[in-house]
Order: C-alpha cells, then structure tokens, then sequence
C-alpha cells in the first residue's frame, strides 16, 4: 500500500509543481507543501505523546517513544528509525509513530524535487533553454532509472537500501511524476515513447506487481 501512495504523492506534486512551465517560486512551494503536512503532524504527534504520558506505560520503551516523537517534529523519523535499526512489522512492542516515517518521506521529496525543479528553470534561464513536457520527461526518466537501480547497486551501504531510507522509495515518486508528464504529452510523442522504452516499462511494472506482493 505504501508503495502506491508514494507513486501518487508524485503525480499530485507534479499537478501542482509543472501545471505551468514558464515559472517555479521554490519558497512559495516549500511554505505551501510544509503548510500542507506539518500541522496535522505536529498535532498528532503531541497529541499521541501526551496521551502516552498521562495513560501508557512510561517503563516500557518511554526513551525510544520520546525520542520517535521529537523526529516526527523534525520531519526525520525515517532516519531514526534507520539509526535504530527498527524493522518494519516486527517490533516487540507497540510504537505509535512508526507511521510517521513515510510522512517524513514525503516531506523529504518535497524538498528534493523542489531543488530539482529549480535548478532545471535556473539552468533555463542561464542556457536559454525551452522547457517542454517532453523535455522534462527525458530529464525525470533519466533520474528515475537513477533512482530506481542506486538502492540495488549499493544495496550493502546502510541507509541506502534500507526500508525507510529517501533514496530507496524516491523512483516511487518519480514513477508519479513520469505518468503525470505522460498525460501532458502529445498523442505523437508519447507514442514514441512507447516505442522506444516498451521493454524498460514492462520489466517495470512486472517489478512494481512483485514489490506491491511482497508487502
């Protein structure tokens, strides 16, 4: 499930990111998608932390619930349950942020993909390019193979194959990004691309159906 909510947080922030192409606020995009997420999470987040407080348990796992809720207010549970080695689905006890780190992940992409896409309209002022659809599906494919192989290549260094890590679910969002950019495309072009890249897709989504099984 997780999976696919990642694949369609992609597709929305493109929505809202590349509806236009003639311009790109990073400030107003970072402020509005914080705005988006951060309250709700905070708010949980306190909430949850306070209920422990007055009705859990305080000498079962207190120093580990205490410090997963300060990572939920930074936006960096995913890292430290990295740090901690904690194995998604079979913890020994009951930890009420482990949901957090997906929404940590989201928020981690949003600065990624803001920075990206800047950088792509600073090197259009400067080089004086035409930013297009198919363009920025070229520049987002080549990312997404990236993305999509480092985790297996490197699969040995910790935090880069690990179940929580951003680098390992950002092919996801990207997957996203790519079916939104399709959609944009002219009928001619996106049949090229078709073409040109029917096995690579194929063998993509037979691996999405086997990951989406496998959880």
């Amino acid at each position: 499930g997780i999976n696919i909510f990642f694949v369609l947080s992609g597709y929305f922030i493109a929505y809202i990111a590349l509806k236009k192409l003639d311009y790109f606020n990073l400030n107003l995009f970072i402020i509005n998608r914080f705005l988006s997420l951060y309250p709700l999470i905070f708010i949980t987040s306190s909430i949850t932390f306070f209920f422990i407080l007055y009705f859990g348990d305080l000498s079962k796992n207190f120093s580990e619930i205490f410090r997963s809720y300060i990572s939920s207010l930074f936006l960096i549970t995913n890292f430290y349950f990295i740090k901690i080695q904690n194995i998604y689905s079979l913890q020994n006890y009951l930890n009420p942020y482990l949901i957090f780190w997906s929404l940590s992940i989201i928020f981690q992409f949003y600065l990624i993909f803001g920075i990206s896409v800047k950088f792509i309209f600073i090197l259009k002022k400067r080089l004086n390019l035409i930013i297009s659809y198919q363009m920025l599906f070229k520049v987002f494919f080549i990312i997404f193979i990236t993305m999509f192989l480092l985790p297996l290549i490197l699969n040995e260094i910790k935090g880069i194959s690990d179940f929580y890590s951003t680098i390992s679910r950002l092919w996801q969002f990207l997957l996203g990004i790519l079916a939104y950019l399709i959609t944009k495309l002219p009928k001619s072009n996106f049949s090229k691309i078709l073409e040109k890249y029917n096995l690579i897709l194929f063998s993509f989504i037979l691996y999405i159906f086997w990951q989406i099984n496998s959880l």
